[in-house]
């Protein structure tokens, strides 16, 4: 079979056996891989897609080429957002953000959730949304972990984090970007 286009794969099983025999099989493709033995050890990792057992390669290989599909529209249509008269630089492309020309290092969660925030400027995005799209299903009802992330994210970003302006409360209902604060 010829390689696919190169990427990195994460394989996650409990038995060293089919971990090995997988690495082979998608390492033959061309792909770099990464092997965990728990899903914990895989999200962490950074896993944004599985396949449950029972499944032939074939079906591996056509979702591989799917997820590849996905990030390479996901990276060309990339957009860089720009806010605050320009002292806040989100490039989704890069996975970089900006403030006042500084590199900011946000940790995955807090860069996912200002994702969503800026992709959808001056929109009210509930509690449940936010915490679904960024932590995952099941995760709808933790409230204090969304209040905690957005601290974190307005302490990088915001100028005065204490009087935000561009990740603003909707009381009871959920946060708002807000790209041109006056």
């Amino acid at each position: 079979m010829p390689a696919l286009d190169r990427g990195r794969i994460l394989i996650v099983d409990d038995d060293p056996a089919v971990r090995t025999a997988l690495r082979a099989l998608m390492a033959g493709w061309g792909f770099e891989i990464q092997a965990a033995a728990s899903g914990a050890a895989a999200l962490e990792a950074g896993a944004d897609d599985y396949v449950t057992k029972p499944f032939g390669s074939g079906e591996l290989r056509a979702r591989i080429r799917a997820a590849l599909r996905r990030e390479q529209l996901r990276r060309s249509e990339a957009p860089v957002v720009t806010a605050a008269d320009g002292a806040l630089v989100v490039d989704l492309a890069a996975r970089r953000v900006l403030v006042d020309g500084s590199e900011v290092h946000l940790t995955r969660t807090e860069y996912e959730l200002l994702r969503v925030l800026v992709l959808n400027p001056d929109r009210v995005l509930t509690h449940a949304l936010l915490l679904r799209s960024v932590l995952g299903p099941g995760y709808e009802d933790a409230l204090e972990s969304l209040r905690t992330y957005i601290k974190q994210v307005r302490h990088k970003i915001e100028p005065d984090p204490a009087r935000p302006r561009l990740i603003v409360n909707e009381l009871g209902v959920g946060y708002r970007f807000v790209p041109d604060p006056r």
